[in-house]
């Protein structure tokens, strides 16, 4: 027998099957397959509406002879230079392309709740990485973090889960404690803030390095106290962006997390850098910086030679 809700909504998507975004699934599971696929279908139309505006644009102008936005005759930035592959525009679009398709697959891939560690780590994973302009896919390299870090991240997000859970019924709970209640509450406050200014360092840290997980609530721990700046800047950007979503913007949840994950990564390689400062360096700038090295040699070498000869 057919389920009411689904042979209502069974109608509406009949020319959306047609135009091939449904498989005409005939059963409620198949029904949602269905709105699976079609929100993937429209994500890749919107993408492709995205991709065909900026080439009809970049046709336009770069046709054009007159110099819309210009510094100077020897250096001036051309509309042709704003929307080549390498300018601004297709700059600042793929960044902003990579941010809400990696918001989609940390919220895909947190949906059974314990998996959120897992994919918060391989969210600063892909993030650090595309900070740091480093080649690959967003997809892959967030599926192969994912696995590789799974065992470790889940182990310390089920400790910080269960802390945060007494933490929080302790606050709630507060009033059993009588003359206490005053002490008891502001000291509560005082561990929920450091599991929290811990949180930020420990994840990006499991994503970044290969050290045990005792080693790496230390290290956390550390970093989060002798940083403490930086630790109080990402959770409050945490907390303004959970803050417009329940109450003024709720549309901003899709890209939410890639818009913390690409901001917090930010702030934390700059620490990170402090003590690896080798870190996500390009490996093309290294061999330049050794060929020009040994350049430099050379030049000294016949410079020594002509004072001999001389």
């Amino acid at each position: 027998m057919t389920q009411p809700r689904y042979a209502v909504c069974r109608t509406s998507f009949t020319l959306l099957r047609r135009c091939g975004a449904f498989n005409g699934n005939e059963t409620p599971q198949g029904f949602a397959l269905d709105c699976f696929h079609f929100t993937i279908y429209i994500i890749a139309r919107f993408a492709k509406f995205l991709y065909t505006l900026s080439d009809i644009v970049y046709r336009n102008y770069t046709n054009m002879h007159v110099i819309v936005v210009s510094r100077n005759l020897n250096g001036g930035i051309t509309m042709r230079d704003f929307f080549s592959l390498d300018g601004a525009f297709s700059k600042y679009g793929n960044f902003l392309a990579d941010t809400i398709i990696l918001s989609l697959l940390w919220i895909l891939f947190s949906l059974p709740i314990i998996t959120i560690g897992a994919s918060t780590t391989a969210m600063f994973f892909v993030s650090t990485r595309r900070l740091a302009d480093r080649e690959g896919y967003i997809s892959s390299d967030f599926w192969m973090a994912f696995k590789s870090n799974f065992g470790k991240a889940t182990k310390l997000w089920l400790l910080v889960l269960v802390l945060a859970i007494i933490i929080v019924t302790n606050i709630r709970n507060i009033e059993v404690m009588g003359n206490a209640a005053g002490f008891m509450l502001t000291a509560q406050y005082v561990l929920l803030f450091i599991l929290a200014i811990h949180s930020v360092f420990s994840f990006p840290m499991i994503a970044r390095f290969d050290m045990g997980l005792v080693q790496v609530m230390k290290s956390s721990f550390y970093m989060s106290v002798r940083h403490l700046l930086t630790s109080v800047v990402c959770v409050l950007m945490a907390y303004v962006l959970i803050l417009l979503i329940l109450t003024a913007m709720p549309v901003i949840f899709f890209a939410a997390p890639g818009i913390y994950g690409m901001g917090a990564a930010y702030m934390i390689m700059r620490v990170f850098k402090k003590y690896r400062p080798e870190m996500d360096r390009d490996p093309r700038a290294e061999i330049q910086e050794i060929e020009a090295q040994k350049d430099e040699e050379r030049r000294l070498a016949r410079i020594n030679m002509m004072d001999e000869e001389d």
